[in-house]
């Protein structure tokens, strides 16, 4: 699914509708990294700090080319149901999207 959305994205030189195809991306990469950790795991518990740390870096280097702009990520080892863990997944994604659309603006790298 990941690769079909980023065909089109490429394939269409909207901006507006690149940025949406690469939310989509995003999101659907959240759900991909619950799921994996869950099936590793393979327990009803998730490990907040290892699952935020690899979904920052997948948002991080998804959005490399767009910005310039380090993740520094302080998460304590906390385990919680995998049912919170895509929850909270969902909104670290979108924190993490909105600092590379809005953060640093005029370009600067940060």
């Amino acid at each position: 699914m990941i690769s079909i959305l980023r065909l089109q994205a490429r394939s269409d030189s909207n901006p507006a509708v690149q940025a949406a195809i690469a939310s989509a991306v995003a999101r659907v990469e959240v759900v991909a990294k619950v799921h994996d950790r869950l099936r590793v795991a393979n327990s009803d518990l998730v490990d907040l700090a290892p699952y935020a740390e690899r979904l920052c870096g997948v948002l991080a280097d998804f959005h490399r080319g767009v910005r310039p702009i380090a993740i520094r990520l302080h998460c304590d080892s906390i385990s919680v149901k995998s049912s919170q863990a895509g929850s909270i997944g969902l909104i670290i994604n979108e924190l993490v999207t909105n600092v590379f659309k809005y953060a640093f603006p005029d370009g600067r790298a940060g």
